[in-house]
């Protein structure tokens, strides 16, 4: 008998040549995948023994761990897509199985689970991104023990792992203080994520300290839909064209943000960092790409799914205290950032 617990998508990806994306298509029932290569991938994982997909008693057996994925960050591979491959590996190591389930904008407003939860044995679920409070609610009555990674619910006791975003924040505007910076402005939709609206809270609190006056006339902070988050930059053009004066310097809530930004400022003819330095957050891999490459504050997305996994997984069924752990990202220095013109 296959052992279960070196069977993976990536396992059966590489077997059909195929992307893990369209193994995940294809065990999950989505669309995306021709009907042929869903069978191919049905047969094998039936074949592999992996998850639910068996045909003898071992499925009763076998450990799995069921993700839970917005629609809106399906596709996202500069950010969550570490995330999940992360709880994928770490999930193995313990000898789980995790079982990628996008969830759409209709299955939370009808309060559906996947389909597949019917055909697995599940040990817990863990939530990655932001899903509306009540599927959560929804999600939490199924009485399987569940984590939130990278996002906390205000009104929810509930275990997550996230970023120590009003940390990270404070210690990166203070990075922008010290190059002489006091005409600082913020950047993203704080209304929209715990995380943004963290780092503007770290931001101000950096400001607050040094004894810079905050004028929030230097800031665009306008709600932007997810998956948009001001990640535009035609939309961010638009915004910089409306204040009456520009920082010397911005600190962003996201790094898509800020490259959004640079292009914008490129487009004003405005050069960073010698008229504006820009910093990030996040240090997804396109930051080390972009010219000028961006200073930001890294985010410790391994470490978030190591820690996720393990605390699901040690969690007891009947222990009902919650908590929130956070994970300090680290600051990496590149270009975006200079000193104030005149020092």
């Amino acid at each position: 008998m296959t052992n279960l617990k070196k069977v993976s998508m990536k396992d059966i990806a590489e077997r059909l040549n195929i992307s893990k994306n369209a193994v995940s298509l294809a065990l999950n029932g989505k669309p995306g995948v021709s009907e042929s290569t869903r069978d191919q991938v049905l047969d094998l994982a039936r074949k592999l023994n992996y998850a639910g997909f068996t045909t003898d008693d071992s499925a009763y057996n076998c450990r799995n761990i069921l993700v839970f994925i917005p629609e809106y960050i399906k596709d996202d591979s500069f950010f969550y897509n570490d995330i999940y491959w992360s709880i994928d590996n770490y999930s193995k190591s313990h000898g789980y199985n995790s079982v990628m389930a996008t969830i759409s904008s209709q299955m939370q407003e009808d309060l559906s689970l996947p389909p597949i939860l019917t055909q697995l044995n599940i040990a817990g679920f863990v939530l990655v991104g932001i899903f509306n409070e009540d599927y959560v609610k929804f999600i939490l009555k199924q009485n399987i023990k569940t984590i939130s990674v990278d996002h906390y619910y205000s009104n929810l006791n509930m275990d997550c792992i996230v970023t120590a975003n009003l940390e990270g924040a404070y210690t990166l505007t203070k990075k922008v203080i010290e190059m002489g910076h006091t005409k600082i402005g913020f950047v993203g939709s704080i209304n929209v994520t715990s995380s943004i609206f963290e780092r503007w809270c770290g931001y101000q609190k950096a400001l607050i300290y040094s004894d810079i006056k905050i004028n929030y006339e230097y800031s665009i902070t306008k709600t932007s839909p997810l998956g948009i988050l001001l990640h535009d930059p035609d939309e961010l053009y638009d915004e910089l064209k409306k204040l009456n004066e520009l920082p010397t310097a911005f600190v962003c809530g996201g790094d898509r943000i800020a490259i959004a930004l640079l292009e914008a400022l490129k487009k004003l003819g405005i050069s960073v960092p010698e008229d504006i330095s820009i910093v990030g957050f996040d240090d997804i891999a396109l930051s080390s790409f972009v010219s000028p490459k961006l200073t930001t504050m890294q985010v410790k997305r391994k470490e978030l799914s190591k820690v996720a996994v393990n605390h699901l997984l040690n969690k007891s069924d009947i222990d009902d205290e919650n908590v929130k752990l956070s994970i300090y990202p680290e600051y990496i220095e590149r270009e975006s950032l200079i000193k104030a013109k005149g020092l």
